[in-house]
């Protein structure tokens, strides 16, 4: 039914997704609402909403456009049941851009063995990786991903090894001149601090530590059935599934790294987790099983977000 409903990318698949996305959001927020802050500001509300929205949006036209979705929508879907496994990335800030800005360098690199200028490409992501750091030091690892992709994408040359090295100076001079001109250079150094935090106290409680398992689970086992058929054959999705494996390393460390580590951090994983538990969804070729798999996870994420939300 689920499975059979998303097999396809007509917009009123879209508009449906659409839909339930809203409905769970706002489910969220009502579910978190209590007296004494019943006069929450629904501005910064539909803000998040928006962004988030807007996440979700490209990440469904960046998986049609890369080939990742295989024409369908279950990797959007998932997504959606991820934000409802983890309810805190509902109301992420910084985060919810920095997962842009790593969902738009993704699609760069899915970009570089077609044609186009890849300077230009490499450029754009490397000030997208600049605009990132300023807002989450660890961000500085998306250059390790550009240049994975770099290699992987074998475009190896001079121009485009320097080229997303220039593209992240240039945010990151400008925010420099800002402090600078505003007598406050200290702001500036704290960017390079580069403070991690090995503590996973907070992902003992409940909501996190069940999510986690459950997650752990579903995108190994996707992983285990996916990769070895995906790296067996040569064609241009190998390289996008690598891609993809180097983006879900690349988050998890940015993750193991963050000090704050309050649930919001998880969103850097939606994409790659999405794009694996997707094609698994899709190598299952008995409707029933299909079907399982897919209400399972639903439910589960509904049952997490009412729970805890």
């Amino acid at each position: 039914m689920l499975a059979n409903f998303f097999d396809k990318t007509k917009p009123i698949n879209n508009i449906v997704l659409i839909f339930i996305f809203i409905v769970i959001y706002f489910t969220h927020f009502v579910l978190q609402q209590t007296i004494t802050n019943a006069d929450v500001l629904w501005l910064k509300t539909s803000v998040y909403f928006f962004f988030n929205l807007l996440f979700l949006i490209f990440c469904s036209y960046f998986f049609i456009k890369n080939g990742i979705s295989n024409e369908n929508l279950h990797n959007t879907f998932i997504i959606i049941l991820l934000y409802c496994i983890f309810p805190s990335t509902f109301e992420s800030e910084n985060l919810l851009f920095v997962a842009l800005f790593f969902l738009f360098i993704y699609n760069n690199l899915a970009q570089l063995k077609g044609k186009g200028n890849k300077q230009l490409t490499l450029f754009d992501s490397g000030i997208y990786t600049g605009i990132s750091f300023l807002l989450f030091d660890w961000s500085i690892l998306f250059l390790a991903f550009i240049y994975t992709g770099v290699f992987l994408a074998q475009k190896v040359s001079f121009k485009n090894l320097i080229s997303p090295i220039i593209g992240f100076i240039a945010p990151v001079f400008l925010f420099f001149t800002y402090c600078f001109l505003t007598d406050n250079t200290s702001l500036f150094v704290e960017k390079f601090a580069f403070n991690y935090s090995m503590n996973f106290h907070s992902y003992l409680t409940a909501p996190i530590q069940i999510s986690l398992i459950f997650i752990s689970i579903a995108l190994t086992v996707s992983i285990v059935f996916v990769v070895p058929k995906v790296l067996s054959i040569s064609n241009p999705y190998r390289y996008q599934y690598v891609l993809a494996i180097a983006m879900l390393f690349t988050s998890s460390l940015a993750i193991l790294l963050d000090t704050t580590k309050n649930g919001n951090e998880f969103l850097l994983l939606f994409v790659p987790a999405s794009i694996f538990m997707g094609r698994f969804l899709k190598t299952i070729t008995s409707r029933i099983l299909k079907e399982v798999f897919l209400i399972s996870f639903a439910v589960f994420s509904l049952f997490i977000l009412i729970k805890y939300p």
